[in-house]
């Protein structure tokens, strides 16, 4: 992005310090260096700053998409654009439906008495009324089908904010093994080829949206 636009200044942002020093170390080895921001998308610290704003598969981590919504308004110039994909509604439905009674049953409830789910899979039409309250003032938002396979599911399964993970980091072996025995490999498939999201287009005058939730 930084390359496409050599005479304006481009900053990338995180609320992980852990992703800002993955974001840096990438930076060195094969891009030009951009300012790192560590910051909450939900409480950015910008005022009419930027013409755009892009985020790839991000918003489904924030809770509050109201608030994200306001702040990243708050941070455009008038006539700004936002472009983004995340996961959305539907997503993974068959992967969680799945989850759901091994989470509940023993010898597992009792780890997953306090978890909550770390995502927020919003429907096309919630994400356009939500954008147009926060103030922009067009926006067009659709699910678009995005079948994913991974090349490792157990170690996809197990990474941080999943069920696997949540498991893993209680510390029982005996529970990890049976719950990574769960995998299967067909069960995966069949998840991730439901896997859908929004995507979101804004051409109005501003600030507008060019949003791809997927």
């Amino acid at each position: 992005i930084a390359e496409r636009v050599p005479r304006g200044t481009v900053i990338g942002l995180d609320r992980s310090p852990a992703m800002l020093r993955t974001a840096a170390d990438w930076q060195r080895e094969r891009a030009q260096r951009v300012p790192l921001v560590l910051a909450d998308g939900a409480a950015l610290p910008f005022r009419r700053a930027f013409d755009a704003v892009f985020s790839a598969a991000t918003f489904h981590w924030v809770h509050d998409h109201p608030a994200l919504f306001r702040s990243i308004v708050f941070a455009l110039r008038p006539g700004g654009r936002l472009v983004a994909q995340c996961g959305g509604e539907g997503n993974i439905t068959i992967l969680r439906g799945a989850i759901r009674p091994v989470m509940e049953r023993e010898p597992y409830a009792e780890h997953f008495a306090d978890f909550t789910p770390p995502w927020n899979y919003a429907s096309a039409q919630a994400t356009e009324q939500r954008l147009r309250a926060a103030g922009f003032s067009a926006a067009r938002c659709w699910l678009a089908p995005a079948p994913r396979r991974p090349e490792q599911p157990r170690e996809k399964f197990r990474q941080p904010g999943s069920a696997g993970e949540h498991v893993v980091s209680r510390g029982e072996p005996a529970a990890v093994a049976e719950f990574d025995g769960f995998q299967r490999p067909g069960g995966v498939r069949r998840a991730q080829r439901e896997g859908q999201g929004v995507q979101v287009e804004h051409l109005d005058i501003g600030p507008v949206v060019e949003d791809l939730l997927r």
